[in-house]
């Protein structure tokens, strides 16, 4: 790794940081500036609060800082953060840090794999429908691609839960294992994990994979029509070594750029997809997180998908200037 490249990796940190910092700031004052009151919310604002000792309710106020200016409860929860002490939940009592290491493998695993799929079928789907331009195989994809990208995600989960879950019964639909996952062998609980996954997985993964597969093919069509592929054509070299080596490299630059939007996306996506299927990720966590305004559980959340957001901008961004080598440092700061 040269000098130049370790000097921007600290560069674009130190600008992580700060942006991250501006990020759990705006979230903090928006969230607690909601006019609801979390401990009306825990307890009920009827009956069963009004037969509550209040001053238990207020102790429990005090547990969580509540009683404070929203200056100095933002100051006490910046600092237990810096020193990741994520509190605890107020739904539970139980410890944030806790149920996030519960949750967070199997949404990170989700949205790991998600991408890794989107990958490797689109780009190779979009180069060979680049290179059928016109044809009927062409138009079949191209349909086939529209349509899966105008589906929304809630209604193509409900549509598979129906038929694969509920007509055919041979995919579960709910939860992560089955009830008797524990008699199982090794290989058994294995197949056990990826069947509860197969439908999860393809709500994640379709429109990304519809949205890149068109990009590439897009990319790759308009670099074939450069003058450096015509050299390259004139030179001799076989058309295989003309896709692989020059007309692919160079188009799959701004899907570098793109990639950067896959993982927020998927990570906002996942509430909707863990709670439809019951998985127990931080999609399912967040979701009765809101529900409950259980404030420390939805800042560290948050604050974790920001950081995981700004990690894989600053990824794409290092991958880019190592690909491109006719962009400087410099000029992808910019």
């Amino acid at each position: 790794m040269n000098k130049q490249l370790i000097i921007y990796i600290i560069k674009r940190l130190f600008q992580a940081l700060v942006t991250f910092f501006g990020i759990i700031t705006i979230v903090f004052f928006v969230i607690h500036l909601i006019p609801a009151d979390p401990i009306k919310i825990m307890y009920g604002d009827g009956a069963l609060s009004k037969n509550l000792d209040r001053e238990l309710i207020e102790e429990v106020r005090k547990m969580y800082n509540l009683d404070k200016p929203i200056y100095i409860q933002y100051g006490i929860w910046l600092r237990d953060f810096i020193t990741f002490d994520f509190g605890n939940s107020m739904f539970d009592n139980r410890s944030v840090l806790d149920k996030i290491k519960e949750s967070i493998p199997l949404t990170l695993t989700l949205n790991i794999l998600s991408i890794l799929i989107s990958l490797l079928v689109a780009i190779p789907l979009g180069v060979i429908t680049a290179l059928k331009h016109g044809t009927k195989f062409d138009k079949v994809s191209n349909f086939v691609l529209l349509v899966l990208y105008a589906l929304p995600t809630f209604w193509v989960a409900l549509i598979l839960i129906s038929f694969f879950g509920v007509t055919l019964d041979i995919l579960p639909f709910y939860g992560i294992v089955s009830d008797n996952y524990e008699t199982k062998n090794f290989f058994a609980k294995i197949i056990d994990i990826a069947s509860h996954l197969i439908m999860p997985l393809f709500c994640y993964t379709y429109g990304s994979l519809t949205f890149m597969s068109r990009l590439t093919k897009a990319n790759v069509l308009d670099t074939l029509s450069q003058e450096f592929i015509k050299t390259a054509r004139a030179k001799g070299l076989s058309e295989k070594s003309v896709i692989l080596r020059h007309a692919l490299r160079n188009s799959i630059i701004p899907l570098i750029t793109v990639f950067s939007t896959l993982l927020p996306s998927l990570i906002g996506g996942s509430i909707i997809i863990e709670r439809i299927f019951s998985l127990p990720g931080m999609g399912l966590m967040m979701f009765d997180s809101i529900r409950s305004f259980d404030y420390p559980v939805i800042m560290t959340v948050l604050a974790i998908s920001a950081l995981l957001t700004l990690l894989n901008i600053l990824l794409v961004d290092i991958l880019y200037v190592m690909i491109n080598p006719r962009i400087s440092y410099g000029a992808a700061e910019n």
